[in-house]
């Protein structure tokens, strides 16, 4: 029999509620997490990051062994591979992740339960068990952590294997010989490269003037110049307003009149907190209309009891990020320690072809705020490294305080733009200059050494070359 009083209760088994709960099992409390899948993950092991990024690395393997053998290495790519082929590794991947998670919240002495859990009042839950009948538990300290799924748009026909959401992409019976991809946001523009890659005609359309409509427009323009080289199609300021089924093909017309056939449709309009049913209004909490509930700075809602964290709480919505705000959450409620860094001051990864990575604002939030900046860039065409891999297509980007010379911000687009971040994390969280990667050493050839030349752009623009570290 289950003790039902915890010093932790986590609705939700994914990154947020998993860390939330370790770290509460490393501090000696108990915690329970009550979660509604077979296996704990969430969407990030078993539908959104874990699958998708492993999808993207098949597709970028064969995208090199098609380019290297165009080079002459007579490196020959299976053309007849099956989407059940190209997602077997998938599996494979998705298991160990279960496994350690398992292995991970046992080791801490976390209790799960499957089941549907409630807020029944400010410090208890009742869950309806998978295996048949209801439980009541109390904790003063309750962490919502359900995730979030794709948004569905009420006058989109959605279909199974015909016009989809992202979940749907895991579950394909048929590869596409045409796919059209209705949104450019993250998702979207990771799936529209992962089928380019697969050698799949891909038109991606937004009705915002930009990709990634949020990133720095340079980043934002640069990403979709590679993206284009990869073959996908990017219609911007215009979306698709009419799907039909004609003889066995989707017949799309886009706003702007565009008429063209597609075998698919994947629909990537945003997502949306899995927050429906949780007791949520009943404790005077609005959830808003982005299907978000808002938290303060350590991750509490307005009920002092209940706190949350991860995609319910909105951008960046990552699993980096849930992972870091559960754990901060469980620190903040046992040891009082405040998270060290806002979501502004997040790292954010996105796993398209190539890839794009940022900290910081960009260069567009900083002329709003009226900060005196400066940028230094550096092409990945002129790096030895990049050279040799093939991989040119790119830029990096620093962004500084004039005066003091502080590292800002770091964009990137690049192959491995998601790696190479991490140099540039680190010099802004602990407040270095762009005169770092000036006096730095790095090894001959490497990627990272675009820093350097990106930092040696900056001082020759705006210092004339003068490279005393303030």
């Amino acid at each position: 029999m289950v003790d039902p009083k915890f010093d932790l209760i986590c609705l939700g088994g994914g990154p947020a509620g998993q860390k939330a709960a370790i770290q509460a099992g490393k501090i000696g409390k108990k915690a329970l997490i009550v979660d509604t899948g077979e296996r704990l993950g969430g969407a990030s092991v078993h539908s959104g990051t874990v699958p998708s990024k492993t999808f993207q690395e098949i597709s970028r393997f064969l995208r090199r062994l098609g380019r290297e053998s165009a080079q002459g290495l007579r490196i020959h790519a299976p053309s007849n591979l099956s989407i059940q082929q190209l997602l077997m590794r998938n599996r494979i991947v998705i298991h160990v992740e279960e496994d350690l998670a398992q292995e991970q919240t046992a080791r801490n002495s976390v209790t799960v339960i499957r089941g549907r859990g409630k807020l029944s009042s400010r410090h208890g839950v009742s869950v309806d068990l998978f295996g048949g009948g209801k439980a009541e538990f109390q904790s003063d300290n309750i962490l919502i952590a359900t995730g979030s799924r794709p948004r569905r748009a009420a006058d989109i026909p959605y279909e199974d294997q015909v016009i989809y959401d992202s979940d749907g992409v895991m579950n394909l019976r048929k590869l596409p010989m045409r796919l059209t991809v209705v949104g450019a946001g993250i998702v979207g523009c990771e799936y529209a490269t992962i089928f380019a890659n697969l050698g799949v005609q891909v038109d991606l359309f937004d009705i915002a003037d930009s990709i990634i409509g949020w990133a720095d427009r340079e980043i934002s323009k640069t990403l979709t110049d590679s993206m284009r080289l990869t073959g996908v199609r990017i219609h911007l300021n215009d979306t698709i307003v009419s799907y039909e089924k004609r003889n066995g093909m989707l017949l799309l017309r886009s706003q702007k009149g565009l008429e063209l056939e597609a075998d698919q449709a994947l629909i990537s309009k945003g997502r949306t907190g899995n927050l429906q049913d949780l007791g949520i209004e009943e404790l005077g909490l609005e959830i808003t209309d982005r299907g978000t509930i808002a938290v303060n700075d350590v991750y509490q809602t307005a009920v002092k009891s209940v706190f949350a964290a991860g995609d319910v709480i909105g951008h960046p919505a990552l699993s980096s990020t849930s992972m870091y705000q559960g754990m901060y959450a469980s620190r903040y409620i046992f040891l009082g320690e405040r998270p060290q860094f806002t979501r502004s001051q997040m790292p954010i990864g996105i796993w398209t072809v190539p890839e794009a990575a940022m900290i910081g604002p960009t260069e567009e939030d900083l002329i709003a705020q009226g900060v005196k900046y400066g940028a230094g860039r550096s092409d990945f065409q002129e790096n030895t490294r990049a050279q040799i891999t093939g991989e040119t297509k790119g830029l990096l980007k620093l962004l500084f305080d004039l005066e003091s010379r502080k590292l800002l911000a770091v964009h990137i687009v690049s192959e491995k733009a998601t790696e190479l971040l991490a140099l540039g994390q680190a010099v802004v969280h602990l407040g270095g200059t762009v005169d770092y990667f000036v006096n730095q050493i790095f090894n001959y050839p490497t990627l990272s050494g675009v820093y350097k030349a990106a930092a040696l752009d900056a001082v020759n623009r705006h210092y004339a070359g003068l490279m005393a570290v303030k």
